[in-house]
């Protein structure tokens, strides 16, 4: 199923969009997983997280740096287990780069008549998820 045409600078950002990606994934795979669960991006001359720095208690991103680089080495159980939603988003991005090439070969979106209607469907769900999940992590007993 093809939908709508892609105009010339749209086909050129989706292109780049899946370079990102990539680079993304590239990124992860040459940072090693932090054992216990985040700070992996401190290999990247990050500072520490701000909110678990002031309050103890992990961001709702803590650990998606952790999580994409166990993604990447094909380790998904660990990486579900530091950060749920990472392992989800880098699951959407891994999804996002064949369909972007397709798409920008063909001139069309590819499998979608709008785009903007999926998007406006994933986004607030992984953010609730993301939320939902960090409150199980941090709020709920054990």
């Amino acid at each position: 199923m093809l939908g709508p045409s892609l105009r010339p600078v749209s086909r050129g950002v989706l292109a780049v969009m899946a370079l990102l990606v990539l680079a993304g994934f590239g990124v992860a795979s040459s940072l090693t997983p932090s054992s216990t669960g985040h700070g992996t991006h401190r290999q990247l001359g990050l500072p520490p997280c701000s909110i678990l720095s002031l309050t103890r208690i992990p961001c709702p991103t803590c650990g998606m740096t952790t999580s994409f680089s166990h993604f990447v080495r094909g380790e998904w159980a660990s990486s579900a287990r530091v950060n749920t939603s990472g392992f989800l988003l880098a699951c959407g991005c891994l999804l996002f780069l064949p369909w972007s090439m397709v798409s920008v070969t063909l001139g069309r979106i590819w499998l979608f008549r709008r785009i903007d209607t999926i998007i406006a469907c994933l986004l607030p769900g992984w953010l609730i998820l993301m939320f939902l999940e960090w409150g199980w992590r941090n709020f709920l007993p054990s």
